[in-house]
């Protein structure tokens, strides 16, 4: 609703698109020409020298390491609309996210992460329904091409990181590939 509907759907085909765009590229490196790595920072070591591979390991590192306030954030934020009668400080419902993710991060494997999938399926599969049942019972939700007038710059940037967000999965893409290997 912060960005309007005409934009929304235009960057999700946008970083679709440059998702894949990226993806192909990064397969295409390893496949083609770097057949044995595993990693971005091994490609760095090989294209740019010891110290490039040293600073692109510790760009990934420090990505992933920003994504965890973000994760746990947004876990606690939706233990609160789950139970919002309850009261829980924000401190609180992060330690209840904690708890909630302590078994599923001791998963090493890209194959037992992959049984993380069902529970993630239905849970994407249950917030689309509540969705359209939301919009078929809200029949005065204000809808717009654009983004809304009295947005701020900030509000609509942070709308467009959630998009960003979504489809943030190329750091990832080197492991993936790893662990996708004929054995």
């Amino acid at each position: 609703a912060t960005v309007g509907w005409v934009l929304s759907s235009l960057s999700l085909l946008l970083f679709a698109f440059s998702a894949m765009y990226s993806a192909f590229l990064l397969a295409s490196v390893r496949n083609d020409y770097y057949p044995g790595v595993n990693s971005y920072a091994e490609v760095a070591t090989l294209t740019g020298g010891a110290l490039f591979g040293a600073l692109t390991k510790a760009a990934v590192l420090i990505n992933w390491a920003a994504f965890l306030p973000y994760y746990l954030i947004s876990l606690s934020d939706s233990i609160e609309l789950l139970f919002y009668d309850v009261g829980l400080r924000q401190w609180e419902r992060t330690l209840i996210a904690v708890a909630l993710l302590f078994v599923p991060c001791q998963a090493r494997t890209m194959h037992y992460i992959s049984f993380l999938s069902v529970p993630s399926t239905l849970s994407i599969v249950v917030a689309v329904i509540c969705v359209l049942a939301s919009l078929k019972d809200n029949d005065d939700a204000q809808t717009s091409a654009g983004p809304r007038g009295g947005e701020s710059f900030i509000s609509v940037y942070g709308a467009f990181s959630s998009f960003i967000f979504a489809y943030q999965g190329q750091s990832i893409f080197y492991e993936f590939m790893r662990e996708m290997r004929d054995r």
